[in-house]
């Protein structure tokens, strides 16, 4: 059976990437099913959304499980990624 929907923000793996200037998060994770748009509305709390990127699969178009999130400002990639981790 699948697992059950869980809100994105509250699992999985998030660092900061190495972007060179601290904006981008990495999120680990995710559930198949998640969505941009779902991103953005859970992310977006923490500060302005430059970019989302979620990996597919080549063949399927599947997500891949983990995503990216690029911040305007690199604290509030600083807080979501402090919130969410811990």
């Amino acid at each position: 059976h699948p697992p059950p929907p869980r809100d994105i923000a509250s699992g999985g793996l998030m660092s900061r990437g190495d972007d060179g200037d601290g904006r981008k998060i990495f999120i680990g994770g995710l559930p198949f099913g998640a969505d941009e748009a779902q991103i953005r509305e859970d992310f977006g709390k923490f500060g302005e959304i430059e970019d989302v990127y979620l990996p597919r699969e080549r063949d399927t178009e599947k997500l891949r499980g983990f995503g990216f999130v690029t911040y305007k400002d690199a604290r509030d990639a600083r807080d979501a990624s402090s919130d969410m981790t811990g």
